[in-house]
């Protein structure tokens, strides 16, 4: 099975016209696991398309707090020196807005869920 949750701070959102017609989002969410005292950040990048593309454009602003669910996914190419190169991302097949600003539940220590 192919299922990815992540639940994190939307840094980044790009909106790109597809040539087929409609837009596709890519955004860049922010996760941070803490062990003891120790913090890590990892960033992701998830791309929506159709109705929540749709949902991306009208409701999620940068510093959002999100869930994000979906799967990875694999893209690879050549580029123009034909060397092999490979994209991962998430394909987001759900997603919810749980805060405008990840200021209320992160910066404060509070459990989310």
């Amino acid at each position: 099975m192919n299922k990815v949750f992540l639940i994190g701070t939307v840094t980044k959102v790009d909106i790109f016209p597809l040539k087929n017609g409609g837009n596709s989002s890519t955004m860049t969410v922010e996760t941070v696991e803490r062990f003891g005292n120790d913090t890590f950040k990892s960033w992701h990048t998830v791309k929506a398309f159709g109705k929540l593309e749709e949902y991306v454009e009208a409701n999620v602003k940068e510093n959002a707090y999100v869930c994000v669910e979906g799967r990875l996914t694999y893209h690879t190419w050549e580029d123009k020196n034909g060397s092999k190169r490979t994209d991962i991302y998430v394909s987001a097949e759900k997603m919810d807005v749980i805060s405008q600003s990840n200021q209320s539940a992160v910066e404060k220590g509070n459990e989310v869920w």
